[in-house]
């Protein structure tokens, strides 16, 4: 587990930090509330905040980034304050001081005054959909009509963690393989349009009859570096062409049932979208929005519309009394392990904790399955890559020689 670094304040009003190892940030402040201190600042080690000569930097690379980095840390310091008493347009001010980023920073201070306006926080959230998303909103709406506003904070701050460490994994994961693909491609292509014409004019003199394999990348060559530009136009069209199909909704349909039937990919696309779901739905219901409207919210955190529809079905289904297992038993889309343990806790009562249980299943399964993945596709990466590379050293190598047995 990670190790954080944390200030806290106890009654009389002493400051205290030190380390502690947690799962979340958000268990270090439950932990720091249980011994009767209030938190401050909770940070993982190995993150803690840079220089403010770097927050121009910051800001110009963040437009890159998702908006994450910034509301992760917002929603975290206004759940540590609204736990500590803090009335939330203090709470505000406070988080308004310490914010780095400028457009950011901008946001939060008018947040800040549509609150000391009279306007409820909702409202002025869902103002922003770029940093604050639909279920974000529900959930704050929810904790604002029930009066556990600190609650909905924190199990937001838990929520977006949680993606956020997944989403992080599935990066990570995918770094290795993408950097090698990169370099093993530019290394063929300096050595069949760079390397091989050298050696083509010096054959070509010699009259020398080559062997298949050298006179087969010669020809790849000398096609590649005489019609590049036909190359080009027809990887060109064959991009526009696939992105205009997968535009059109049979086009998308067929992709997103292409994403969950693949090998390997496949199921690991099913466990991270069940996770999701999962994660989603529970959260909402356990803030306290009704769970038609929690669906509603949890359908559209799916880019896969197969999936979307199932959603779509399930509510359908309880709204005319049913439940929520059935049609998606019969979507065939969630694993049965997911179903049952759903329907488990549609029967005991306890929905929204089975979600949550759920979400950490297949959640440690989709981390499994990525470094299985992984384990399997960089050997065969590295063997596809260093047999091309081979072939063509290979080849040089023979038809250089082969002129040894010319006659001088």
């Amino acid at each position: 587990m990670p190790i954080f670094k944390y200030e806290a304040s106890d009654q009389e009003g002493k400051l205290l930090s030190g380390d502690m190892e947690a799962k979340t940030s958000v268990a270090v402040i439950d932990h720091l509330r249980q011994l009767n201190l209030y938190p401050i600042r909770v940070t993982e080690e190995g993150e803690a905040e840079k220089s403010l000569a770097a927050a121009d930097v910051r800001e110009i690379f963040s437009r890159f980034r998702g908006k994450a980095h910034l509301v992760i840390p917002f929603t975290i310091q206004i759940a540590t304050m609204l736990d500590s008493g803090v009335p939330l347009d203090r709470a505000l001010t406070i988080v308004h001081e310490v914010v780095l980023d400028t457009r950011f920073k901008e946001i939060v201070r008018k947040i800040r005054g549509n609150i000391q306006a009279g306007k409820s926080l909702a409202d002025t959230l869902s103002e922003y959909p770029r940093y604050f998303s639909p279920l974000y909103v529900s959930i704050v709406a929810a904790g604002e009509f029930g009066g556990f506003l600190e609650v909905s904070f924190r199990r937001l701050a838990e929520y977006l963690e949680e993606e956020e460490r997944l989403k992080s994994q599935v990066k990570s994961a995918m770094i290795y393989p993408i950097l090698l693909t990169i370099v093993g491609g530019v290394v063929v292509m300096v050595l069949l349009t760079f390397v091989l014409p050298r050696f083509t004019g010096i054959f070509e003199d010699l009259g020398q009859t080559l062997p298949t394999s050298t006179a087969i990348l010669l020809s790849v060559s000398q096609f590649i570096t005489s019609y590049w530009w036909l190359l080009l136009f027809f990887l060109i069209l064959s991009v526009l062409s696939i992105r205009g199909y997968l535009g059109t909704e049979p086009g998308r349909y067929q992709w997103d049932r292409m994403k969950i039937t693949l090998p390997l990919i496949g199921d690991l696309n099913k466990k991270i979208a069940v996770s999701r779901f999962s994660r989603t739905l529970g959260t909402l219901i356990d803030s306290g929005v009704p769970i038609l409207q929690a669906l509603l919210v949890a359908k559209e955190t799916f880019q896969n519309q197969i999936f979307a529809n199932a959603i779509q079905e399930v509510h359908d289904s309880l709204r005319e009394g049913e439940s929520i297992a059935p049609p998606l038993r019969e979507r065939e889309v969630f694993p049965p392990m997911a179903i049952h343990m759903i329907a488990v806790g549609e029967e005991t009562g306890r929905l929204s904790q089975m979600l949550l249980k759920v979400a950490d299943a297949f959640e440690n399964e989709a981390g499994t399955a990525i470094k299985n993945m992984i384990s399997l596709i960089e050997p065969l990466m590295i063997l596809f890559f260093g047999g091309l590379v081979g072939f063509v050293v290979l080849s040089l190598l023979l038809a250089i020689t082969s002129l040894n047995e010319l006659p001088f």
